[in-house]
């Protein structure tokens, strides 16, 4: 994953060096920060099982692949965390939680399918 975060950090022109480094900070804090949602208290109501999955899977992605433009699609089985984003009862809150995903997938549609130069093929 470090190697991964390393040549997109390279790619958008930082540095190598400098690039291994945040590379592995990055990696740090994507670790800590899913930590530390898994342990809330909100996660804990989604159950010990499928805290479990999500961090077996979480480790598995981490050991075996590549970040490319692929990368949410694989990250969909981790997706019954966003359970946890569920749980208060505030209406303001749960209708905040549909716009952002409505806007998300606008967002992903404009960045997955954005026309460079001549080529139109999908990516």
């Amino acid at each position: 994953m470090d190697r991964g975060a390393e040549w997109w950090l390279h790619w958008i022109g930082v540095p190598s060096p400098a690039s291994l480094v945040l590379g592995c900070i990055g990696l740090v804090l994507l670790i800590a920060i899913v930590a530390v949602a898994l342990l809330s208290p909100w996660a804990r109501r989604i159950g010990v099982d499928l805290r479990l999955w999500i961090v077996g899977y979480g480790l598995y992605v981490l050991a075996v692949f590549f970040p490319q433009s692929s990368t949410f699609r694989i990250l969909v089985p981790m997706a019954p965390g966003l359970g946890a984003l569920a749980v208060p009862r505030n209406r303001v809150w749960r209708v905040a939680l549909v716009v952002l995903g409505i806007a998300g997938q606008a967002g992903w549609i404009y960045i997955a399918w954005w026309v460079d130069g001549y080529d139109w093929t999908p990516p």
